[in-house]
Formats: structure tokens, C-alpha cells, sequence
């Protein structure tokens, strides 16, 4: 993810120097993996000033001029200036030209701007345009600067400072959809500052001006139909504008998150998607009928064209959105129509925020292959509770750049408020987890600072509700991570000896303990190990109990094992391909079976075979493998874990020979060749001869089996 430092220090309570920024977000897990300087803009600007439009009254004498009065400094009286342009506004900071300035124009011969009267009106100076000063091609209207620009600065000073920008690029995690903007970034940060250098202060994230718009659930002009998965949709009209472009400063931003701009609305829609985290989307209202925006299944057959020109066939369950005749006009959270484009003839928009279902979002961006930024955020998870700010934050900016737009009233249905989750723990799990005594200060703070709520119980236990903008907090331990993560993996301390306190007892029928002594077994036997995939192809399993997978990668991995026999026998034929076919394999594995409605999972041993267990000597013949030496090797694993009154059973099935091992009526163990069917399908020419062991069953026996002791 990219993020502009200057956007950062906007959000930042205090100023910390580049170097000093970096090393708090790698600290904390955001890891920050380069930062590029942006070039600054280059350009004539002498005797250019920033100026602050404090009157502005239309001209007696002209239906498109207006006699504005400018201060350019904090002592002299404010200059009168006549102006054409229709976005000029009170309270707004403008680029002036005064009075003996030469004016480079893009494309044109300079000129010098001289005290006149326009229409009977004294003007002394001008009000400028991009193009009027040479740093671009738009005439739409006059240059509105960032409200934090000051008064009589030289120009040439605020572009150099407001265009040099750097790049910030960090490797953010999938599970960090909370720090997938410039606002989470800087919570983030804070909580650092807060937990490491508050010296009595308490550093929170600078929240950005928004509109306060009315609000209502049932606007007549666009009300709003939902499915589950969107849980909130927020939207408003906006009349009376000019798609033209964007101011200056929205640009230099954009251009240092490497985005491009398009129009000053599509760009504060990217610019408030990267600012806050929330995804926008702006709709053309003149195409669309404004009775009712609702999010509908896409339904069956059902083709959409793009943003990208591109037509795509979507899924049943992709979620759309539609208009008052139900005409689809975007695919939620992934990409807009082309029909409802916003574009420079558009004068009147329709801006939507909404929280869509992560799974939702991704299975439809990963099925038509738009990995969109705002597809991302949504699949990371979006801050629920931050989908009105967002809206109200586009609505003021695109005040700032139309003063003269017609904001509606805007609707806000929010179908399913969020409950946050209440994690229950205690300052001495935490420490006991971590590594670390932390004093209850310090976890509370870091807690705090991250948005989420504590409320203790008693002395030691406290409960923990948890923040919208954390979708994947689930257990106490998640908790101690954020407590690490923020105080600093490299401050938890290594112990400088091996503790004496004596190891936990386990029990007998711990399954790792007594795998690790069968290995050592069959191991010493002579025997290799092997692990294999648990998901393998359907026709090597049992159909009639086959697990298969509705979402299967490949056709040859489509479905669970149910025996660990066929998946070890391919590992002997890529072997025996490569003329080594003297063999005896063994693994631990899982098995699975769907038995009815019920599936089930069991732990099993199995044990290959193959060609000689001795070769050819002087003094001795060779001997192949058999189901003898298997049956041998199993004798010798329930001997070693103690299981006694072993019964063999030799008996044929489907006229191959087969040997049980049973014990208190229960089969333990079953000896087998490998079907010649598998073998042909394998190309494997040779005997192959399997052991499958109930490891499960093994286990159970030797927990209720009591030690004995004899002189």
C-alpha cells in the first residue's frame, strides 16, 4: 500500500520528521519497504500571492462577473477584484496575481496584468486560473487552494512545499484491513506515541472536516433497498456542479498514490477511499431514475458493462447495484457502470457509501478477475461505522471545489447495526502469553488507543469490546498480539538460562509423543517417512464415502482422501520410475468419510512395501518383500506400545489375500496387496504390499492400559 506523507501529517496530532515515521510503522507491522521523494512542479510564479476571498458580490454592471474583495496580507486593506469565474466563493484561498505581475500562460504569450475598470468596476489585480499561470491546462474556473495555505505567501513557495510529496510504500498484511488507510495508519501511530513517548499527553488521530448533511431514512427523491449482505448503504444527491478538474493539491495527492486523475469527482471519491479507508462510488444522476437505488442479485443470464468497456457475465449471487427501474448501474464494491459514468458534461451526481459482505466481494472480484482498490478494502473488511463520515467527508470536499452545489439530503440505512464482540481476559493471561510483565497502564492505554473498550470485572479479569474496524478479533490472544505489536517484538525479553521448572506431565495416549516413538521404530527398521497431500483425485477414493470439494482448485485435487493407500502408492511409483524399487514407506495421516449428512475425520498409519528386503550376497539369497514382513512390522509396533492378545486372521477378499489384526473384537490393523488395478493405472509392475494401521484405536488401548512393575 502507498500513503502520502503529507496526507499522514495532516492526520498526525504532531510533526515527525520522515526517518522518525518510518521507523514507528515498521516498529508497530507496518512495514515499510521504500520512500520515494516526489519532484516538486516547476513554473514561473513570481509576484504570484495567496490570497483569501472574504466578499464576493455579483456586478451591477455584469450577469457573469462578480466584484470580490481579497486579503493578501494581514495589514493592508483587502484588494477589489473583478472576476468571471463561477466557482469563485467566500472563505475560499486563491492564487493572486497583483498589480505588475507577468503571467506565463500555458500555450500563450506572457502578459502583464495592469490596474483597470472593468464594466465601471475597479479591479486590481486578478483571481487565477491553472492555465493563467502555466502549472496546467484547466479553465475552468479560478485555482482553489487547501484551506491551510496562509495569506500573502508567495505562490511559487506554497506549490513547492504543497507539491513535493513522498511516497510511503508498506507491506501491509492481509489481516490489516484496519490500516488500510492513511486514518488507520495514524491511529496506529498514536497508540505507538502513546504507549512510548506520551510524557503525559495523549495523542489521537486529527479526524478531517466533513459535511454535516440532513439525513434521513426515507428520502422521496432516492430511497434505498437492500440484501443481507449490505449491511449499511449510504447515500446523496448532489446538483449544480461541473465535472471540470480537480484542484491542484487533490491532484499532487493522487499523483503520489499513483493514481490518475479523472475529474474532480472521481478523484475525491479515490482520494476519500485512501484517506479514510471506505470505498465511494459517484453515479451520473441524469442517468439514472431517482425513485429508489437498491442492491439486488445480479439473477441468471445476467451481462454488465464496465467502467473498463468490458462486458462481463456474472454469477447469480454477484450483488449489483440498480436504480428506480431496476436497471443495473454497478457491480457492488468492484466497479461501476459505463452507462453511469460521471463525466464532464455531468452536472448532477448521485455519491453512495455502502458496507458490503467481504465474501460477497471477493468471490465476485475473484470470479470476473477485477481486482479493483476498492474490491481490496471490502474483501479486508470495511469499518462499518464509518460509512456516513465518509460520505459527509466527499460532500465537503466537493463544497470546496462547487460552493455553488446543491447538496440533498442524504439517507443512511443502516439494516444491521454493529454489535461489537466481547472478548473476555486478564491482565495475567496476557503477561503469562507475552513474555512480559505489562503493567495494567500500559494495556489499557495501547487498548484505548486502538479504539477498542475496556471495562474491568474485578481486580485481574476485564472484558474487551471490540471496534468496527477490526473484523478478525475473536479470542484473548488476539489481543496480546496488538499489545506485542504496539509495544515492540524486540522488547520482549530473552531469559538468559533454560528454565529449571520441571516439564508438564503428558498423557499416555498423547498422539504426537507416541507417533514420535513409532517413528523412531520404523525408522530403525529401516523404513522412510513420507507426507502427502490430504486432497487428492476422485478416483482414488471411495465414492460411496468420498468428501468432495465444491471449490476444488484443479480436477486432479477435487476431493479428501479416504484411505491413506492410494496417495502413498503414487509416491512408490514416482520412486520406482526413477530405479529405486526397493521400498518401505510409512505415514501419519488424516483420513475423511461422509457417511449420510455426517462427515467424520480419523488418524490412521499406513506402511508401504515394495521389491527386496534383502538383496543378493555370496552368502545368502535375496527375499522379496511380503505381507509376512508387514505383518511382522506391526507385531513389532503394538509389542513396542504394549498392546497385547493380538489375534491374526487369514482370509482372502476378492480373491486377494488379506490379514487382520483384531483385538477385544476390534479390527487394529488390516495387511493387504495393493489392488493390481491402482498399479496398472500407476504403471507399477511390481508387488505392492500395504499396512493400515487404526492409529486412533492404538491410542485408546494403551490410555486405558495400566503399568505394572516386577523386581
Amino acid at each position: 500500500m502507498i500513503l502520502s506523507y503529507k496526507l499522514l501529517s495532516q492526520c498526525l496530532p504532531l510533526s515527525l520528521p520522515l526517518p522518525d515515521l518510518c521507523t514507528i510503522l515498521t516498529s508497530i507491522g507496518l512495514e515499510v519497504e521504500i520512500a520515494e521523494t516526489v519532484a516538486s512542479t516547476n513554473g514561473n510564479f513570481d509576484g504570484l500571492v495567496v490570497g483569501e476571498v472574504i466578499a464576493c458580490e455579483q456586478h451591477p454592471n455584469a450577469d457573469k462577473l462578480k466584484i470580490t474583495q481579497v486579503k493578501v496580507n494581514g495589514e493592508d486593506a483587502p484588494l477589489q477584484i473583478v472576476c468571471g469565474a463561477a466557482n469563485v466563493a467566500v472563505g475560499q484561498k486563491v492564487v493572486v496575481a497583483t498589480v505588475g505581475t507577468t503571467l506565463h500562460p500555458t500555450g500563450g504569450e506572457p502578459f502583464t496584468i495592469k490596474k483597470a475598470k472593468i464594466r465601471g468596476a475597479e479591479s486590481n489585480g486578478m483571481l487565477c486560473a491553472e492555465d493563467e499561470i502555466g502549472l496546467g491546462t484547466n479553465h475552468d474556473g479560478i485555482m482553489v487552494l487547501d484551506a491551510t495555505a496562509t495569506i500573502g505567501q508567495p505562490v511559487a513557495k506554497y506549490i513547492a512545499a504543497s507539491a513535493e510529496d513522498t511516497a510511503i510504500t508498506i507491506g501491509l498484511t492481509p489481516n490489516r484491513g484496519d490500516a488500510n488507510s492513511h486514518l488507520g495508519t495514524v491511529i496506529d501511530a498514536c497508540t505507538y506515541l502513546n504507549h512510548h513517548r506520551s510524557n503525559g499527553n495523549s495523542y489521537k488521530a486529527i479526524i478531517p472536516p466533513t459535511y454535516k448533511a440532513d439525513v434521513t431514512n426515507s428520502q422521496p427523491s432516492f430511497g434505498h433497498e437492500s440484501v443481507p449482505e449490505c449491511a449499511r448503504f449510504c447515500g446523496i444527491k448532489i446538483d449544480n456542479i461541473a465535472a471540470g478538474e480537480s484542484p491542484e493539491w487533490l491532484k499532487q495527492i493522487l499523483a503520489t498514490l499513483g493514481i490518475r486523475s479523472i475529474n474532480a469527482i472521481v478523484d475525491i471519491t479515490n482520494y476519500v477511499m485512501h484517506e479514510l479507508g471506505q470505498p465511494l462510488h459517484a453515479y451520473d444522476a441524469n442517468t439514472l431514475n431517482n425513485t429508489t437505488m437498491s442492491v439486488r442479485y445480479a439473477g441468471t443470464d445476467a451481462q454488465f458493462m464496465a467502467l473498463d468497456g468490458k462486458t462481463y457475465s456474472l454469477h447469480p449471487t454477484d450483488l449489483m447495484i440498480a436504480d428506480g427501474d431496476n436497471k443495473p448501474v454497478g457491480i457492488a464494491g468492484v466497479m461501476g457502470g459505463k452507462g453511469s459514468s460521471v463525466s464532464s458534461t455531468t452536472t448532477s451526481i448521485f455519491l453512495e457509501s455502502a458496507h458490503f459482505s467481504p465474501l460477497s466481494i471477493r468471490a465476485t472480484s475473484r470470479r470476473l478477475s477485477l481486482r479493483t482498490d476498492a474490491a481490496q478494502r471490502f474483501e479486508k473488511g470495511v469499518d462499518v461505522e464509518q460509512t456516513y463520515m465518509a460520505l459527509q467527508r466527499a460532500v465537503y470536499l466537493i463544497q470546496q471545489c462547487y460552493p455553488q452545489a446543491v447538496i440533498g439530503v442524504a439517507t443512511d440505512h443502516y439494516t444491521a447495526p454493529y454489535t461489537p464482540p466481547i472478548i473476555e481476559t486478564s491482565y495475567s493471561f496476557i503477561n503469562n502469553l507475552a513474555g512480559k510483565l505489562y503493567p495494567k497502564e500500559a494495556v489499557d492505554t495501547i487498548m484505548n488507543s486502538l479504539g477498542f473498550t475496556c471495562t474491568p470485572t474485578d481486580v485481574d479479569n476485564f472484558s474487551v469490546a471490540v471496534p468496527a474496524r477490526f473484523n478478525d478479533f475473536l479470542h484473548p490472544q488476539d489481543i496480546v498480539e496488538e499489545i506485542i505489536r504496539i509495544d515492540g517484538l524486540d522488547n520482549i525479553p530473552i531469559p538468559g538460562r533454560l528454565s529449571y521448572n520441571l516439564p508438564a506431565a503428558q498423557p499416555a495416549n498423547n498422539s504426537y509423543r507416541q507417533e514420535q516413538r513409532i517413528r523412531r521404530l520404523l525408522s530403525g527398521a529401516g523404513a522412510m517417512e513420507i507426507m502427502t497431500n490430504s486432497i487428492t483425485n476422485s478416483h482414488l477414493t471411495n465414492p460411496e464415502t468420498a468428501v468432495n470439494l465444491l471449490n476444488s482448485l484443479t480436477t486432479e485435487l477435487n476431493s479428501m482422501r479416504t484411505s491413506l493407500m492410494p496417495s502413498g502408492t503414487e509416491v512408490l511409483a514416482y520412486n520406482i520410475n526413477r530405479k529405486n524399487s526397493n521400498l518401505v514407506l510409512f505415514e501419519f495421516g488424516n483420513v475423511y468419510q461422509k457417511q449420510g449428512e455426517a462427515y467424520t475425520q480419523h488418524r490412521q498409519l499406513g506402511i508401504w512395501a515394495t521389491g527386496h528386503i534383502q538383496q543378493a550376497q555370496w552368502n545368502q539369497k535375496e527375499v522379496k518383500t511380503s505381507l509376512h514382513f508387514l505383518k511382522g512390522l506391526v507385531n513389532n509396533i503394538t509389542a513396542y506400545l504394549g498392546i497385547t492378545a493380538i489375534e491374526y486372521n487369514h482370509v482372502y477378499q476378492d480373491n486377494e489375500p488379506l490379514i487382520t489384526a483384531t483385538t477385544a473384537h476390534t479390527t487394529l490393523a488390516r495387511i493387504y496387496p495393493v489392488p493390481a488395478k491402482l498399479c496398472k493405472q500407476l504403471d507399477i509392475k511390481q508387488d505392492v504390499f500395504y499396512a493400515e494401521v487404526n492409529w486412533e484405536y492404538c491410542l485408546n488401548l494403551i490410555a486405558n492400559k495400566k503399568i505394572q512393575f516386577t523386581e
